[in-house]
């Protein structure tokens, strides 16, 4: 009985340990914001009209893009407008312009997290008629002294004449995120020579013959080490490269 009386006590100490343990683990790492479902909050949604035929002019000079907002969620309707001779480079200016346009200030103090650019096959070499990203920043909550990200994501597609703003924030996110340093589009060879590379190593053979395909690169952080993906696709995805993006070599 004696026994039976004393395991029925240590069960219960060892209960109590293991709640108060528990408990001084989440005091220690709720504070860090490491809970395992955080919040996304969707804090913008929408689509501009835009003149492909400015709209590099303004970004060059340094202007705020001229953006004309579209209520809704438009109809995208196939387009004869001409494509359009934009290069990586001349992407990045106008995203520049548009964030001056829609939050009073440019990319400089937010990290690349990713980008795309998409091409017709027929079209290779004469620019890109697409370009998506991706940027962030973690902000420091003063109120609860917790970390949230905030994401931002442009889709600019130039045939359409439209781009595509989304902003969320992800709440609590690791402070160790404040680490991350992003992409930097300098240190990496463009999207030009990535393509050119792909084309000269199996690209041109691929598309022979093939009337309608889309290649797209993608360079996403932490993804494929941080490396150029280079996907030809028509109905389905017939060629998928990687290259190095800081040699130029085919892995």
């Amino acid at each position: 009985m004696k026994k039976r009386n004393l395991r029925i006590l240590l069960g219960i100490l060892f209960a109590i340990s293991f709640c108060f343990i528990c408990g001084r683990l989440y005091g220690f790492i709720d504070p860090l914001g490491l809970e395992e479902h955080p919040d996304v909050i969707l804090k913008k949604d929408e689509y501009y009209a835009f003149d492909p035929q400015t709209i590099l002019q303004d970004a060059v000079e340094g202007k705020p893009a001229q953006l004309t907002l579209v209520p809704g969620e438009p109809e995208i309707q196939p387009s004869d407008n001409p494509v359009v001779p934009w290069r990586q480079a001349d992407y990045f200016q106008i995203v520049d312009a548009i964030y001056l346009a829609i939050w009073g200030e440019t990319p400089t103090n937010w990290k690349l997290e990713q980008f795309e650019v998409q091409t017709n096959c027929t079209g290779l070499g004469l620019g890109y008629q697409r370009m998506d990203l991706t940027f962030y920043r973690i902000f420091k909550d003063e109120t609860t002294g917790k970390y949230l990200r905030k994401k931002r994501d442009i889709f600019i597609i130039p045939e359409k004449e439209l781009i595509w703003v989304r902003e969320t924030e992800i709440f609590p996110v690791s402070p160790l995120e404040l680490r991350d340093i992003g992409l930097d589009v300098k240190t990496i060879i463009p999207a030009e020579e990535a393509l050119r590379i792909v084309e000269e190593n199996g690209g041109r053979t691929a598309r022979a013959g093939i009337d309608e395909c889309t290649i797209s690169a993608t360079v996403h952080k932490g993804a494929n080490d941080d490396n150029w993906l280079i996907n030809y696709f028509s109905n389905h995805s017939f060629l998928m490269l990687e290259v190095d993006a800081k040699t130029g070599q085919i892995r």
